[in-house]
């Protein structure tokens, strides 16, 4: 006997806005906006059950058509100062929330409202064109899923099943964003970086719960064993931090960059398992510094070395923590000849350590591909691409969760090879103008307008 699942989802957005603007003076103005966003979710699943004769016969139990919608309206009022040296924006927005939903041949009905009032703050400061530090707050509400929200237990895996929450709030997310970018034109010197920190209230976690079931053995006595129940809850607590930042230098004119970048994160998650709370803390640091060599028309060489690291704990005795490091030397580049033809290539060796059921240790993983131009405009492009040349590219893929983490083993081809033919038909040059004329640019490559 054999069971088949099939599944359809069906999304329908709306959004209505409207703004009016009242200037208080030549600087000055006095901002209202109001927007309406709907979004329709039509998801069905039926589930037939196959014989050893081909015939299949529907499960009505199985069956769930649910429908649900989710309505967002931002009515924001804010004064908004424009000044040589900075603008800056101070309000309000109050944003409503309805979540309704209903499953046929199912009594009940979803009806949840809720509202939030959240400031709107928006700030800029320019010292030049090219320097200039910013810092903003958004607030943005979320809905939850349909396996999260249906008033269901779904039994298409017997061993997993997934048991919805049809009392679920829509989650809210709060963030506040810092960025400063600055670019030195004559030391031909890029420096950026921003930090984001957010925080979540109602956030849709999992309740994993282990449930004992008797097991009838082929001897005919009984053992026991476990299901899992999938629940979801609404939780509040969870937060994170998380910046990046990019150092870049030119040299030559600019046929030599060399860049330093790198992302850093910690997050504080909130999570169930067996009804238990559970709190974990993940840091992740990725690092990358290499150059960029352009020597030439027809030469781009891109070597660089990336480390990146990852460590999560929980406050749960029995959930997995996670210390994992990746190390990788890698380089892509481009050779054009001919005219028309260009060969590319892709290499990266990784050490990883921190997983030991990798398929394979340390892969090395080797990309190319070559393209032909044709025609006078060459404007049709042959591409044959060739993928994971070494046959590497089945390393685990480990995903951490609020619980712990998950590792994914695939066999799926890594290697194989793609041919393309691309044709562009557009009749525009694509070159920026002004009032009809060509823009210039300055020494940097900014434009002069």
């Amino acid at each position: 006997m054999h069971r088949v699942v099939q599944r359809g989802n069906l999304t329908n957005n709306y959004r209505a806005s409207l703004t009016y603007v009242e200037p208080l003076t030549l600087i000055s103005q006095l901002e209202f906006n109001a927007q309406t966003t709907y979004k329709g979710y039509q998801n069905d699943a039926y589930t037939d059950n196959i014989d050893s004769l081909n015939r299949t016969t529907p499960i009505d139990s199985l069956t769930n058509v649910y429908h649900y919608s989710f309505t967002v309206t931002r009515i924001a009022l804010n004064y908004r100062l424009n000044k040589t040296k900075y603008n800056l924006s101070l309000g309000l927005t109050a944003i409503p929330t309805l979540l309704q939903g209903a499953r046929d041949g199912y009594a009940g009905k979803i009806d949840h409202s809720s509202f939030n009032l959240i400031p709107i703050l928006r700030y800029q400061y320019v010292w030049s064109r090219q320097e200039r530090i910013s810092i903003y707050y958004t607030g943005t509400p979320t809905e939850p899923t349909f396996n999260e929200l249906q008033p269901y237990t779904d039994l298409t895996n017997p061993q997993n099943p997934v048991i919805g929450n049809p009392d679920l709030k829509p989650s809210f997310t709060n963030a506040v964003t810092l960025q400063y970018n600055n670019y030195i034109a004559n030391s031909q010197l890029n420096l950026s970086t921003n930090i984001t920190g957010s925080s979540i209230n109602n956030q849709v976690v999992n309740n994993n719960v282990l449930v004992p079931v008797d097991v009838v053995k082929a001897n005919g006595e009984m053992s026991k064993s476990y299901i899992t129940d999938t629940k979801f809850v609404n939780l509040s607590g969870a937060y994170s931090v998380s910046g990046n930042y990019n150092i870049a230098k030119q040299y030559d004119d600019r046929k030599y960059n060399l860049e330093l970048n790198g992302n850093v994160s910690y997050g504080y998650n909130v999570a169930m398992s067996n009804d238990v709370e559970n709190f974990s803390t993940t840091w992740r640091f990725n690092e990358r510094l290499g150059p960029k060599i352009d020597p030439n028309d027809w030469l781009e060489v891109n070597p660089y070395v990336s480390y990146n690291v990852t460590t999560s704990t929980n406050t749960l005795p029995d959930a997995l923590d996670n210390n994992t490091k990746t190390l990788a030397l890698s380089v892509d580049g481009k050779v054009y000849f001919l005219k028309t033809w260009m060969i590319g290539y892709s290499a990266s060796k990784n050490y990883v350590t921190g997983i030991s059921s990798n398929i394979t240790k340390n892969p090395f993983v080797v990309n190319a591909y070559f393209e032909k131009e044709f025609f006078k405009k060459r404007n049709g492009i042959l591409s044959v691409q060739f993928f994971d040349l070494f046959n590497q590219n089945n390393f685990v893929n480990r995903v951490i969760t609020p619980t712990g983490y998950t590792d994914t083993k695939t066999n799926a081809l890594s290697r194989y090879v793609m041919v393309s033919f691309k044709m562009n038909l557009q009749k525009w040059s694509g070159a920026p103008t002004r009032h009809g004329k060509a823009m210039q640019r300055r020494g940097d490559g900014s434009f002069i307008e």
